[in-house]
Parts: structure tokens; sequence; C-alpha cells
């Protein structure tokens, strides 16, 4: 164990222990030392006094040789000095007497030890014997020591006592030192081992009010800011860890790798899409070790450093590097380098956001390389190669600015072809579409090279005559048009001829803008088109404009006839033409316009058709008819049935059934009094689609029945499979019926062929009683019409029931 690894308080303990021994040392010392000279005194103190003595006594007896006496001299001595032997010697060398006390042991001679020597307890010395200054011999003498050792070790004795009696004083000065300042030293130790070890609990309990005390204060005082400020390190670690996760996982949602590197590109931070992409390359603690798997930066390198580029500018910096990927393909990686900046605005490192580029290039590429395909295809018809709408008011629009300076006129036509949907449908939408590419291409040989076709919906095309002098120009071109697409075209072994309603729009006489020209064109289109005969070519004029404003007004209006309750039912009787029973009524429907009056269906229908309102004008009559049949049978006309006219897309929608029974619920009349009323061609038009809703409806109990029939193109085999009940003959028919007989034979006919098909057969418009007789004689089963009843509203219709003339007819 090294000495510095020891306690303080043994080392503090074990300095004073060795200060008490020396001090006990260096007294026993100085004392040995003392007694030892006093010794040495006393010996030759002694010797002195001995040696005169016998130098005195035994001179003469030498001299007179007497040696008797000089043998009784030396036992004389030896009993009163007590010493242990006596030798003399005369001059020649001679042993003339000699004592001893011990018998055994031989004497020494005078020459065989010095003159003075100390060992076993012995002091021996020799004296020669003067007389006169004349030598008559010499004498050893051996003294005992043994008096003199018991007087040293009777000191020696005394002073133990006295060392033992101070290191018992030591002992319990250190006791008193251990107890009073070791102690609370080493509870300070152990409790700052503790406190190092992370036990932030550790205190020293000690109330002394020394200075051991305060040190002790001091210490937990210490340690409790000690604690506090750990557990504010703690919580603010804490805080900061979940920042540190927070921001790793926003980093690591980004798809694209984002590295954090500092000014010695050395890489703090990666997210989940840099370790996918750059992988835990070997020593990868610098960017070039993991981006471009470098052991030096590659500033020196063909690519460019972003670190270096953000710390000369201190802005954000975009390059662009080729890497190869895993699997050794160039990669082009395009990477923004951000300064990271501290709170004292110092640049500190980069952030580095990479992205893949390399299929948006190949893209871009791509789509350089087709660039113009894909120009041909945003400004051209797909299926003709025609221009289309965009392309067209581009060049009308480069036309009028040319207009502008060099004069001249402009013509713009919008052409569609008549009954194109009808062969459409019949030879199929492929064949079609073929059919369609011959007439762009017929189109596009009648007009001049610095003219321009158009395909600008289904079967609609633009023609832009550019330029004429005059107006008389404009309409030869559009006459050499008209008798173009007049002239058969032969396709799939046959021939087709066709016709093109037309609009035309005159520039600068209608308009200089270029939106506004085809408007006028389509204005003048629409009204082409009424004229049923087709290959008609309208001119616009501002009248047509104003018409058209009207129509908008009526729509725009019509879309809050429901709201604003302005729409009205009126109904017409259906009696039985063998008796003249009242059966029920027909729904019509009427629109009180607030400024127009009251309007008939054939002026707001198609309008309501044709912006989408017709749903919920068709759904407020049905609604409406039930609820006012419901009224009748509240008055006791218990046997009367209500027939609802539909339109195409009304029946066509695909929630119609449904809510057709959920009027049944509300209203709670029998599904049997309701019939609805379709027309031929809406049945034609999707044959299977129709069937499965006629025969949903059927399920539900409603009757169903064809209205107009024989103006259509319905086929008597797609009849037989139709869940009707009701034939219904169009009133032109009957119109005639009396006069015509094609209109009487028809008229037969359909009831006849009802009979057959167990249907019954209404007649429309029948307006005179020869009219009604001749029906009667062909046995149609019921009639309604201007003989009977106009269509009346609901107080006139229930006065006209009230007052029939078989009242048991309509009472239950």
């Amino acid at each position: 164990m090294k000495l510095s690894s020891l306690p303080f308080t043994l080392k503090i303990s074990g300095l004073l222990l060795l200060l008490e021994l020396s001090l006990i040392s260096s007294i026993l010392y100085i004392g040995i030392a003392t007694h030892e000279r006093h010794l040495n005194n006393d010996l030759k103190r002694d010797k002195e006094l001995v040696s005169s003595l016998l130098e005195t006594s035994l001179g003469p007896t030498l001299v007179t040789r007497d040696l008797a006496q000089a043998q009784l001299f030396l036992e004389q001595m030896q009993k009163e000095q007590k010493l242990l032997y006596l030798l003399l010697e005369d001059e020649q060398g001679r042993n003339i007497a000699s004592v001893s006390i011990n018998s055994e042991k031989p004497l020494p001679t005078i020459d065989t030890l010095p003159d003075l020597w100390l060992d076993d307890g012995v002091y021996d010395f020799a004296s020669s014997i003067y007389l006169s200054d004349v030598i008559y011999g010499r004498i050893r003498v051996g003294i005992n020591l043994s008096s003199y050792q018991e007087l040293m070790v009777k000191w020696l004795n005394r002073s133990l006592l006295a060392a033992s009696l101070i290191i018992l004083i030591s002992l319990g000065s250190f006791m008193w030192f251990g107890h009073y300042f070791s102690r609370p030293l080493n509870q300070l130790t152990r409790a700052s081992k503790q406190l190092a070890n992370g036990n932030l609990e550790s205190r020293v309990n000690l109330k002394s009010q020394d200075e051991l005390g305060q040190l002790t204060m001091a210490f937990n005082s210490m340690a409790d800011r000690l604690a506090q400020q750990v557990n504010e390190l703690k919580t603010s670690e804490q805080a900061l860890d979940q920042e540190r996760t927070f921001l790793q996982r926003i980093i690591d949602g980004v798809n694209d790798p984002i590295l954090v590197v500092d000014l010695d590109l050395r890489v703090l931070l990666e997210n989940r899409a840099s370790q996918e992409k750059y992988g835990q390359r070997l020593n990868s603690r610098y960017c070039y070790n993991l981006i471009h798997d470098l052991d030096k930066p590659c500033s020196n390198q063909e690519v460019t450093c972003p670190v270096e580029l953000v710390k000369k500018t201190l802005k954000p910096q975009l390059l662009i590097h080729n890497l190869a990927d895993s699997s050794g393909n160039q990669r082009t990686i395009e990477i923004l380098g951000s300064p990271m900046l501290d709170a004292n605005g110092e640049l500190t490192g980069v952030i580095e956001s990479h992205r893949d580029i390399t299929d948006r290039q190949t893209l871009e590429l791509k789509l350089l390389e087709k660039n113009a395909t894909i120009q041909h295809l945003v400004n051209h018809d797909q299926l003709t190669g025609l221009a289309n709408r965009i392309l067209f008011n581009d060049r009308l629009e480069q036309s009028l600015k040319i207009l502008e300076h060099s004069g001249g006129m402009i013509g713009v036509l919008m052409l569609d072809i008549d009954r194109f949907k009808t062969f459409n449908e019949s030879l199929g939408q492929s064949q079609g579409d073929r059919l369609l590419i011959q007439i762009a291409e017929r189109l596009k040989s009648a007009t001049r090279s610095n003219d321009s076709v158009a395909r600008v919906g289904s079967d609609e095309f633009a023609i832009l005559l550019d330029p004429f002098k005059q107006l008389e120009g404009i309409l030869n071109a559009i006459n050499k048009l008209n008798a173009l697409i007049g002239k058969p075209i032969m396709f799939n072994d046959q021939e087709y001829v066709f016709s093109a309603s037309i609009g035309v729009a005159v520039a600068p006489v209608d308009s200089r803008q270029t939106l506004e020209l085809t408007n006028c064109a389509e204005i003048a289109l629409h009204r082409a088109k009424e004229h049923k005969a087709g290959g008609y070519i309208q001119f616009y004029t501002p009248e047509l404009n104003q018409q058209i404003h009207e129509q908008l007004d009526m729509e725009i209006l019509l879309r809050k006839a429901v709201t604003r309750n302005e729409l009205r039912l009126h109904y017409q009787p259906v009696v039985d033409l063998a008796n003249g029973d009242l059966l029920g009524f027909e729904a019509l429907v009427r629109w009180q316009h607030p400024k127009k009056g009251l309007l008939s269906p054939d002026r707001f229908i198609p309008f309501a058709e044709r912006t989408g309102h017709i749903f919920e004008i068709g759904q407020w009559v049905l609604l409406e008819s039930c609820r006012q049949l419901k009224q009748w049978e509240s008055a006791g006309a218990n046997r009367l049935q209500i027939s609802v006219n539909l339109s195409a897309q009304q029946f066509l929608d695909n929630s119609f059934v449904e809510k057709v029974e959920q009027v049944l619920q509300v209203t709670h009349i029998e599904p049997a009094k309701l019939e609805l009323e379709i027309t031929e061609s809406m049945i034609m038009g999707d044959v299977d689609t129709a069937i499965q809703i006629m025969q949903k409806l059927s399920t539900l109990g409603v009757r169903l029945a064809i209205d107009d029939f024989g103006t259509g193109y319905s086929s008597l085999s797609y009849l037989k499979r139709f869940p009707i009940s009701t034939l219904k003959i169009d009133r032109s028919f009957i119109q005639d019926i009396a006069q015509d007989p094609n209109d009487a034979i028809i008229s037969a006919s359909i009831v006849s062929l009802a009979h057959h098909m167990d249907l019954r057969v209404i007649a429309e418009g029948v307006e005179n009683e020869t009219q009604a007789n001749i029906l009667r004689d062909y046995q149609c089963d019921q009639a309604q019409g201007y003989l009977y009843a106009p269509p009346m509203p609901p107080g006139e219709a229930l006065a006209f029931i009230l007052g029939d003339t078989q009242p048991g007819a309509l009472m239950s």
C-alpha cells in the first residue's frame, strides 16, 4: 500500500508517534551517554586511585623483593576493592604475585592484553610501578563492572518507565485525537466518497460548533447544492434527450439524407435516410469517409466541398455531386449546405440535405426530348390530329392582332355534325371514331393552308377562315365547305351522307375579342341546331345574343323555382271511354314565372334538363302529385290513380327507384295507384339498364306506361320485355284520326297490339266526340283531352271530382 493512499488521520497519528519515539530515543540516548560518561569518569577515578595506591604500596616491596608482602598486599587490595584479579610482575617480566576471584579462569599476562580494555563486565588496565622514576615492575588490575552495570540498569529501568508513561499519555492523546478529530474527518471522507459515487443523500451528522462543525456544515450545504444542481442537470438532460429524440424523429421522417457536419468535417448527426443510403462505413467519422469513402478531405478532388463554400460565404449553397451507389451505378446528388450558427451568430457547422435527382434528371431529359410531342398533345386533338380549342383560340388571337394592322375580315365557324350521335350509337364507339377521322380529313381538305380547323367537342369543330377582304369571300368559303361535307363518305363498303349545322361569327363586325367571337359563333350554332332538318348555316346577330341571354336568365330563375314555391301542378282527367267514368289524373307541371307568368313545360323543362335542375323538379312533381292524391282520398275519392311524366335523366338516375320508394312511404299511397310515364326514346338509349329500372319499379307495385307511343323508334322485340301496363297513343295520331286513314290504321293497330299483350290503351288529345266514337269502335280503353277537361289546378280538379255525374265511380 502506498503512503499516499493511507488515511490522513493515520498519517497524522503516525507522524506524532514518530515524533514521540524520536523524543524518547533522544532522551534515552542522552541519558545513556550521560551515565556512560559518568561511569567512565568513575572508572578513570578508580583507576587513578588504585594505580596510585598500588604504586605507593608495592614500590618498596618490589625494591626489597618482599614477595610475600606483595602477595599479601594484593590479597588485601582485592578484598577491599572487590577487584577481580591482580597480577604483579617485576622489571624482567616475571610473575611475582597474583590474586583472582575465579581460580578456574587463567589470569591474563601483562603483555597479552592492551593497557586498557573493557570486556565481559571487566574493566582491565595495566600500570607501571615507579620509584624515583625507576620502573620496578608492572601490575595488571581487573575491576568488576557489575556494580556499575547495576546502576546503569536501574537508570535504564527508570528511563523505560518514563518512556512507557509517555507512550500511555500519547496513546490517550491519540484516542482523544481520533474521537474529536479523526472520527469526524473519517465521516467526512466516507460521505465525500459516497457523494462522489452518486449517493446524493450522503450527509455528515456532527453538531459541534468548532472548526470541524463548520466544515461539516459547509460540506452538507455543498452536498445540498450539488444534489439540487444534479437534479436540475438531470431534468435538463432529460429535456435535452427529449428534444434530441424529437429532432431525430423529425429528421428521420425526411426521405432525403440529412447530415450535420462541424467545421472540421466531423459528422455530428445524421438521419435514417442517410444511414440507409451511405451505410455505416468503417471509420466514417468524417463526411468524406461517409459519403465519398475517402480517407482525406475531398476539397482538392473533382467535387466541391459544401462545408468550405459555406465557410467562405456564410450563405446556403447548392451543389451537385456524382456518387456511386452500392451497386456501382452513378447517381446525381443535389446537396444543399446551410450554415448552422450558435447564439452569437458564429458559424459552428453546416447542415447538409442530400437529394437524389438522378431519376428527376432522367425524366426531365425525357420530357425535353418529348417536348414537341407533349406540346402537340397539349394543343391538338388526339383522335383527329387537328388543333384543339386552346390552339384554335391562340391562332385566332394572333389573327386578330394582324387584323388590326392589315384590315380585312376573319370568319369564325362553329360546326356540328348533324345526327352523328345516332351513327355513333349504331356503329359503335370505335367505328364512330374512324368515321370522325374521315370527316376531320374532309374538313381539313376543304380549307386553305392559312385557315385552321380544330376539334372542340365530340362531333363539334371550329374553323378559322383568315383573312378575307370582303364578306363575300367568307360566304364562298362556307358554301364550298358545306357542299364538300354533304358529299357521301364510303365507310365499311357503305355510303354515309352527313350534313352540318354551322354557326358563323365575323371579325371585326361581331367582335374583335377572341372569346367574344367564339361565343358569338356558338350562339349562332345553337340557333342553327334548332332547325331539325340539319345543314343549316346561321350567322350571328345581336338578336340571337339577346335570345340567348333571355334563356340564361330563365335558367338562373329556374334554379330558385322550387325553393321559391313557383312550380305548380295541373291535373288533366283520364276517363273510361266506355262509360265516361273518371279514373284518375295526369299531373302536368307549370312554372309561375315571376316576369312572364304561367309557363308550360316546353318553355322550361329543356333548360332544366340542360342545367341538371330536372332532378329537383322531377322529385318535387312526384312527391306533390302523390300528396295531392292522398288529399283526394281523404275527401272520399279512393279509386283514383295519378300519372306522372318522367324525364330521361330522372328515369336513368341510379337512385331513382329509392326516391320513388321514399315518396310512397312518406305519402302512404298504394303503389298501384301511381303510374309513371316514360317515352320510347328514354328506353331505347340503354335498353338493358332501362329494363332493370322498370323491373325494380314493377317490384314496388308501381304501374308503368309508354307515353307518345308510335312516335319513337322502339322495337316490338323490346316492347314485349318491358314490364309495362299501359300504352298511350300520341295526340299526333288522334288529331287527324277522322280525316287521315293512316292515323286511323296506326291507332287501331296500337289498340290491337296492346290488347294482345294484355295492356290497356289511353288516347291523348281527344278533343271531340267524333274522335271519341272512333276510339270506342277500336275498343280503346281510356282517353284524355279537352273533350273532357283541360289541365286544371288542384282546386278545380277537386271540384271536377265532386261534381262528377257518376259519383259511384269515384267514391268507395
